[in-house]
C-alpha cells in the first residue's frame, strides 16, 4: 500500500474520531421509556438541575469502568447502558415481575443516580463529593423542587413514586458504600444497584482482550 494511501486512510480515521469526540450525548431516548407522565415531568426536570459537565465526565475517575465509560461522556454512556440493562431484564419474567409504574421508577432513579459525581448547585450552595455523590444527589433533587416551587413537583414529592426513586438513587451503590445510617434496602434499589453494578463491570475488557 502507498503511503499517500496510507496518509489518506490515517486522516479518514482522524476525521471519524473528531466526529465522534464533539458528539453531545444525552438521555432523551432513555427518558421517552417512562410511561407514567408525573414521573417522566420530574426525571427531565430534575436533569435540568445537573452542571454542563455531568454530560461530559468519565464515569469513573480510575479504572473502575469499563474503557468506553472511563472516556470523556462516560458517565452518560454508563448511565445509558444501565438503563439498557434494567429493559432487558424487565424482558425476562424469570428474574423481574415490575409493574409498569415500578419499572418507570427504576428507569427514573438510573437516569439520576450519578447526578452528584459532577458539581450540584442550589440554594444552599454547591456540591460535590465523588464518594458522597449518592446522598448529595438525593438532597440536591429535594431542595431545588424547594428552590423552584413548582406546585407539580411540589405534590410529586410527597408521593411513595418520589420516595422510591431518591431512596434508590441513595442506596444505588449497595454494600459498596458505608452509610452513616442502616440502609433502607428495598426490591427497587437493589434492583437499581444490581443494573448499575452489571454496568460498571468490565466485562467487555476482558472480552476483548482474549
Amino acid at each position: 500500500m502507498s503511503k499517500e494511501l496510507w496518509e489518506n486512510l490515517a486522516q479518514i480515521k482522524k476525521k471519524k474520531q473528531e466526529v465522534k469526540h464533539n458528539i453531545s450525548l444525552t438521555l432523551d431516548d432513555e427518558i421517552e421509556f417512562i410511561v407514567d407522565p408525573e414521573i417522566k415531568y420530574f426525571t427531565e426536570w430534575a436533569l435540568t438541575t445537573v452542571s454542563p459537565a455531568f454530560f461530559k465526565i468519565p464515569a469513573s475517575k480510575g479504572n473502575h469502568h469499563p474503557w468506553f465509560s472511563r472516556k470523556e461522556c462516560g458517565l452518560i454512556i454508563h448511565i445509558k447502558y444501565a438503563v439498557r440493562i434494567a429493559r432487558e431484564l424487565f424482558k425476562n419474567p424469570l428474574i423481574t415481575n415490575f409493574t409498569q409504574t415500578e419499572q418507570d421508577i427504576i428507569i427514573s432513579a438510573l437516569l439520576l443516580h450519578d447526578i452528584g459525581k459532577a458539581p450540584l448547585k442550589n440554594s444552599q450552595g454547591v456540591w460535590n463529593s465523588y464518594l458522597g455523590h449518592a446522598s448529595i444527589a438525593r438532597h440536591h433533587i429535594i431542595q431545588s423542587i424547594d428552590d423552584c416551587g413548582d406546585p407539580r413537583l411540589l405534590e410529586f414529592k410527597q408521593t411513595d413514586c418520589f420516595y422510591l426513586i431518591t431512596m434508590a438513587v441513595k442506596y444505588h451503590m449497595g454494600l459498596f458504600f458505608e452509610y452513616k445510617e442502616k440502609p433502607e434496602f428495598n426490591k427497587i434499589s437493589t434492583f437499581v444497584h444490581l443494573c448499575d453494578y452489571l454496568s460498571s463491570l468490565k466485562v467487555v475488557d476482558y472480552i476483548e482482550s482474549l
